[in-house]
């Protein structure tokens, strides 16, 4: 997978930038909706500038989303143990972990039958946009805020 920035796009193993994919079974919709189905964007200043009241309201969305697609709180923990390790190392010192962590999701995705890949895949697209704006250890830790508030939302919505 790779990340076209310019158009703020993931792309998958063989996909063109310029194409648009063919059928639904081939590209599932890793999007995050709100309750009406609509979609939400994510908005980078979350990572530059900080938490606001949208990015809340995203992180609730997206939680609701991860445990309605039965994304295990064992598989997101997992990541998120690892994103909160290298903020109490320090980023700077962790730099490289960080940079690791995006193929690591990727490992996580590509483990997931195509039937269950929902869950991870919505995951994976936010990690994907978020850390691209990480540059230093406060954007970083705005990153964590945004990681923490979905984790979060997804333990309250998942587990009954």
């Amino acid at each position: 997978m790779y990340y076209d920035s310019s158009k703020n796009k993931s792309y998958y193993k063989g996909e063109k930038a310029t194409s648009s994919p063919t059928s639904d079974s081939q590209q599932q919709d890793y999007s995050v909706t709100d309750e009406n189905g609509n979609k939400l964007s994510f908005k980078d200043t979350w990572i530059t500038n900080g938490a606001d009241k949208d990015m809340i309201v995203f992180a609730k969305s997206a939680g609701k989303n991860l445990a309605d697609a039965k994304l295990t709180s064992s598989k997101l923990r997992n990541i998120y143990g690892e994103i909160k390790r290298i903020q109490i190392g320090g980023y700077e010192k962790e730099k490289r972990a960080f940079l690791l962590l995006q193929p690591k999701v990727a490992y996580t995705v590509g483990r997931e039958d195509q039937k269950n890949r929902k869950g991870v895949g919505i995951f994976q697209n936010i990690f994907d946009r978020a850390s691209n704006y990480v540059s230093d250890a406060n954007t970083y830790n705005n990153f964590c805020n945004l990681m923490e508030a979905i984790v979060a939302y997804h333990k309250f919505f998942g587990d009954k």
